[in-house]
């Protein structure tokens, strides 16, 4: 793999995330999506032989190994994803196998730091529904990153900020449900099970909170664990999900909801062989989120930002910076939704510096 994993462009945090428009059948929509966006697509591959190799020793032959035992279970239950990671494959010019690594990335990682996050949603007065994140990770993935455009043929519309050649990430769709999500490192593994990024794919296929929660509520689990948060125009709620099971999190004593890279549920984190903070910031980052966002009144994306934008703790602040270990914060998504209009809007770079701001509205 030649691509270069960053170029001083794809740092710039005033240069717009591309957008990569893709319609049509599973097939067509990866197709589209590896031929537009193979420069990112090679990006994240190289980005990510860098990443297995720096924090697990893993050689990229042996990230593909790993890869391989997700295929049969998935093309048995999902044989429609299977078909889009196929397409994107062709599209970019690799074998499925490498796309099917990047798409179980969070799965072949367990035993590593993943991307660490701080998620909120809350009810503005107005009754739009706010739901937003930091999405910490990796320096070297930034140019890599694409917001996917997607119009399936059966399936609501979508917009998500993802990394070229991952088919499912936090975004929204036309139907005006949005997600976000934070990874939680813990043992449990089930490759009979849908990867985290699969799985966050078929929820923006669904059409409301109640039918995402049907859809979770008929499954046993997920591959690997992680914490989601779903909001549709009328409400939102926030699942922690692993091989052992899933657990609903109630809104706190101010009606919001609140994570970061940690299990709240004391059960799920017995279960679900949760690593002990991994993320140490973690529980000083939902502390602070939940304390700043109990004493804000009215909430705007540019408000999101500012809250999102805390420096307070160092190194161990919900703006991740200066880490040394090559984490930083590298956007800012967050979604509102009411009965009539739907806005969303992803900031490149830290909230709280210059960069570009894009409307990702549907």
């Amino acid at each position: 793999m030649t691509a270069s994993l960053v170029t001083p462009n794809d740092l710039d945090a005033a240069t717009p995330f591309p957008i990569i428009s893709v319609a049509g059948s599973p097939r067509e929509m990866g197709l589209q999506h590896g031929q537009k966006a193979k420069k990112q697509v090679l990006g994240s591959i190289a980005a990510y032989q860098s990443i297995f190799l720096d924090l697990a020793g893993l050689q990229w032959e042996t990230v593909l190994e790993k890869a391989k035992q997700f295929d049969a279970p998935l093309r048995k239950a999902h044989p429609d994803l299977v078909e889009e990671m196929e397409g994107v494959a062709e599209g970019a010019g690799v074998d499925y196998i490498v796309i099917l690594a990047l798409n179980t990335r969070s799965e072949i990682s367990l035993a590593e730091p993943l991307d660490g996050c701080t998620s909120l949603s809350r009810v503005s007065s107005d009754g739009s529904v706010y739901i937003a994140q930091n999405w910490d990770w990796k320096t070297k993935i930034a140019g890599g990153i694409i917001i996917l455009d997607g119009k399936p043929e059966d399936y609501p519309a979508f917009k998500m900020t993802t990394e070229a050649g991952i088919i499912g990430k936090m975004g929204h769709n036309s139907a005006g449900v949005a997600l976000v999500m934070n990874a939680i490192k813990a043992k449990s593994l089930d490759r009979n099970l849908l990867p985290i990024h699969l799985l966050m794919r078929r929820i923006l296929q669904q059409t409301s909170v109640s039918a995402v929660r049907k859809y979770v509520d008929g499954l046993p689990g997920s591959a690997a664990s992680v914490h989601l948060m779903v909001a549709d125009r009328h409400n939102a709620f926030t699942i922690e999900i692993s091989p052992n099971g899933f657990e609903y999190i109630e809104r706190d004593e101010n009606s919001a909801l609140c994570h970061s890279n940690h299990f709240i549920s004391p059960t799920m984190h017995k279960k679900s062989n949760e690593v002990d903070l991994w993320l140490a910031d973690s529980p000083l980052r939902l502390a602070k989120i939940r304390e700043t966002l109990a004493v804000t009144s009215e909430l705007s994306h540019a408000k999101i930002r500012e809250l999102l934008s805390d420096r307070s703790n160092g190194k161990c602040s919900i703006c991740r910076h200066e880490g040394g270990d090559g984490i930083d914060t590298l956007f800012t998504v967050s979604f509102s939704i009411n009965a009539t209009t739907q806005t969303a809007e992803v900031k490149r770079g830290k909230p709280d510096e210059d960069g570009v701001v894009m409307n990702i509205s549907l």
